[in-house]
Order: C-alpha cells, then sequence, then structure tokens
C-alpha cells in the first residue's frame, strides 16, 4: 500500500513538472514556440525620421500563424532587431502582448508606410488590446523604448519591399500616444 502510494505521488509530481516545464518553454500541441520561427530569416528595414535613418534587422510576418506567434516567449530583443506584421490590404488591428515576456514598441503604419500610431514600451503579459482605430497596413514591434530613444513619432517613414509593392494612399494620421 505504501509503494502504490508512493509511486502515485511521485506520478503527480512528474506530471506538474512537465505541465510546468511545457508552459515556461511555450510548448503546446507538441509545438515549440519560441516567439518567431527561428528559421524565419532577418531583413533590413528602415524608419526615416528627420534628418536620421535607422536600421532594423526584422522577421516578417506574413502568415496568420506567424502572426498569431509573433514575438511571443522570447527571452530578450536585440535592440537593432524587430517584427514587421504584414496585414495588407489593410485592416483594423488591435494588438496585445500576451505571452510575450519583454516590452515592446508597436509602430503601426499605413501602405505608404507611414507611421500612423506609436504604443511606447507595452508591458509584458498585458491582454490590454491596442492601436488605432483606423485601418492599418502594417505593425513594426521593436524592443520596448527605441522609439523614445531614437527619436521615432508619427509621420516618420518605414521603408521595406513590402511598402514598394503597395498602392500609396496615405491615410489620415493618428495622434500619438
Amino acid at each position: 500500500m505504501i509503494l502504490r502510494c508512493s509511486g502515485l505521488v511521485l506520478f503527480f509530481f512528474v506530471s506538474i513538472l512537465i505541465v510546468d516545464t511545457c508552459h515556461a518553454t511555450g510548448v503546446s500541441g507538441g509545438v515549440v514556440h519560441s516567439g518567431g520561427d527561428a528559421e524565419m530569416p532577418y531583413v533590413p528595414l528602415y524608419v526615416s525620421s528627420g534628418d536620421q535613418r535607422h536600421r532594423f534587422d526584422v522577421q516578417i510576418a506574413d502568415t496568420p500563424e506567424r502572426q498569431a506567434i509573433g514575438l511571443m516567449f522570447r527571452r530578450e530583443l536585440a535592440p537593432s532587431r524587430g517584427m514587421l506584421f504584414d496585414f495588407s490590404p489593410g485592416r483594423v488591428v488591435r494588438m496585445w502582448m500576451k505571452n510575450t515576456l519583454v516590452p515592446l514598441d508597436m509602430v503601426f503604419t499605413d501602405r505608404g508606410g507611414h507611421i500612423l500610431w506609436i504604443e511606447d514600451m507595452a508591458r509584458p503579459g498585458s491582454l490590454v488590446p491596442r492601436g488605432p482605430s483606423v485601418p492599418v497596413f502594417a505593425v513594426l514591434e521593436l524592443a520596448g523604448g527605441t522609439c523614445s530613444r531614437l527619436g521615432i513619432r508619427v509621420g516618420d517613414k518605414l521603408s521595406h519591399d513590402l511598402f514598394k509593392a503597395a498602392p500609396v494612399h496615405p491615410e489620415a494620421s493618428v495622434r500619438e500616444n
């Protein structure tokens, strides 16, 4: 009887350890979510702000699966890296920080790459929907504090092939928070 109870208790603790480990590493349904796809290449993107031009190396989230994972579960994000979400042809987008472990700046743009809205330092894990109430074409996520540090503002322009492929019809700008 004691041996049987000890085995049951051991099974219980091992089960908890496995579940806790899966939660911490982002494993669900047998798939490891490392925050974006480790195999996704980085491509250059530029932000023109005043007389400055800032280069970032970004991954492109251009499928519903990549957009759903985004930068979730990443423990760090280098200051020169980010992720560009392609929402062409454009729609109202609300972003949240579920399972995101680092603060992010979210930069919402129109078809021409003009910045319409910036969410500075979005708090990790927050379920508060963020974004403007107008359609956007893309969202650039950068390490939290990057926009403030570099002086990136509403009206500045992103340069990337994604914006070259789209016809340019600048929507009305939305003021920054």
